[in-house]
């Protein structure tokens, strides 16, 4: 049970770094931002965030770059690789659509943007690039959720801050929030020796 949990468990760490790393650093920054601002849709982002990692890693074993003609393999396999995000989002947008309407309508507007994060922070290609197996991937993409919802949690205070009239009025608002993500990737590389 051990030698099954363990390679998850490292995959779920390997996530947690990688995706705080890059998040502040200006991939997904501004939906990260609109997230810190409002947070009720906080949690069920950082599920969309997970559930489409976790489709776009599985659904990318179907799809090994040896499928496509070796000329043609550094165009072709990325674009059917965000073919197929794309393709779960609208699976995703359908189903919510017809089957929990209300559902949709509160919680719709981050269901698009997760599908994109995921492709623009290339998790289909994390798998292939860190060698993860199906139930690695799994633990990878509930990493990724997991520290989207995390790096959220830690922008929401900028907001506040942001707003303060202790502030001169240049660094009010978006400004001052930039200045307090640059901090905390600072902190984020210094931790991981950067």
């Amino acid at each position: 049970m051990t030698e099954l949990l363990l390679p998850v468990f490292w995959a779920v760490l390997a996530a947690l770094t990688v995706e705080n790393l890059l998040l502040p650093n200006g991939l997904g920054l501004s939906r990260m931002l609109r997230s810190a601002r409002k947070p009720r849709h906080r949690a069920w982002y950082a599920l969309f965030v997970f559930l489409f990692s976790a489709v776009s890693l599985e659904l990318s074993l179907l799809l090994p770059p040896q499928l496509f003609p070796a000329a043609w393999r550094d165009v072709l396999h990325p674009l059917a690789l965000a073919l197929l995000a794309a393709a779960a989002y609208a699976l995703a947008a359908f189903l919510l659509t017809r089957l929990a309407p209300r559902f949709m309508e509160r919680h719709g507007a981050v269901l698009a943007p997760a599908a994109v994060n995921t492709v623009v922070l290339a998790v289909p290609f994390a798998r292939e690039a860190l060698a993860l197996g199906a139930l690695q991937g799994l633990g990878y993409a509930a990493g990724v959720g997991l520290a989207f919802y995390l790096t959220t949690l830690a922008l929401t205070p900028a907001y506040e801050r942001a707003r303060s009239q202790d502030a001169p009025p240049a660094f009010r608002g978006l400004p001052a929030a930039l200045l307090y993500v640059a901090v905390l990737s600072l902190a984020s590389l210094g931790f991981a020796g950067g």
